[in-house]
């Protein structure tokens, strides 16, 4: 640490000064500062100055308990969470938003949490969420860019086969024998996540999980 005066001149009475202070060490400190001015009739003037220099980053998280990259939602209004904290001392100056590549926004806050409510979203296109956090000593933390899709059509059901013919429910049906069902499920958004073919048998549930988009299995 070391002092380094970088102006210092004077004009009718009046002393103009200008001191860089150089902190040599990268931890975050609070330093105390008295300014005393006498004049020659020995009168003195005196200020204090605290100063916090904070070169800690702020932290952003919860972001992906909402969105992670390339997700789907099922709304075109949808509600994000998340957290920005300061660690240096100097205090959150601000946390905003930014959807689409439009200026920042300030982000809500809500008790701990930061709270941003997106509306009107489009089905269309691909859209992209970001968040930075800006301490009062300009600290910048940007989080990562959230590309997500929205998605408000649900899964097509399509037709069902029994042993090869074409039925319109799956209810009301018996067989004496082992039986083939089989059909498709399709979603050309955002493509099926997960399919499963609940069987009631004796009073008893199965459940079968299918992986793939078209369904086909014996039982």
């Amino acid at each position: 640490r070391s002092w380094e005066s970088v102006q210092s001149n004077s004009l009718d009475g009046n002393l103009n000064y200008s001191y860089k202070y150089v902190v040599q060490s990268p931890s975050n400190d609070t330093y105390q500062y008295k300014i005393i001015a006498t004049d020659k009739a020995n009168r003195t003037s005196e200020t204090e100055l605290s100063i916090v220099v904070d070169k800690k980053l702020p932290i952003i998280q919860g972001i992906e308990d909402y969105l992670k990259n390339d997700s789907y939602i099922s709304s075109k209004n949808y509600e994000i969470r998340f957290s920005a904290t300061d660690l240096g001392g100097s205090l959150l100056e601000k946390v905003e938003y930014s959807i689409d590549e439009e200026p920042f926004v300030a982000a809500s806050k809500l008790g701990s949490m930061y709270v941003v409510q997106l509306t009107d979203l489009s089905s269309e296109n691909a859209h992209q969420f970001k968040v930075r956090a800006i301490d009062n000593a300009q600290n910048l933390t940007e989080s990562d860019v959230y590309r997500f899709y929205v998605d408000t059509d649900k899964p097509q059901l399509d037709s069902y086969l029994l042993d090869g013919t074409e039925i319109a429910t799956l209810e009301n049906f018996n067989k004496e024998k082992d039986f083939i069902l089989s059909g498709k499920v399709s979603d050309l958004v955002s493509g099926i996540n997960q399919n499963t073919l609940k069987l009631t048998e004796n009073g008893a549930e199965v459940n079968l999980d299918i992986d793939e988009n078209s369904l086909s299995w014996k039982y």
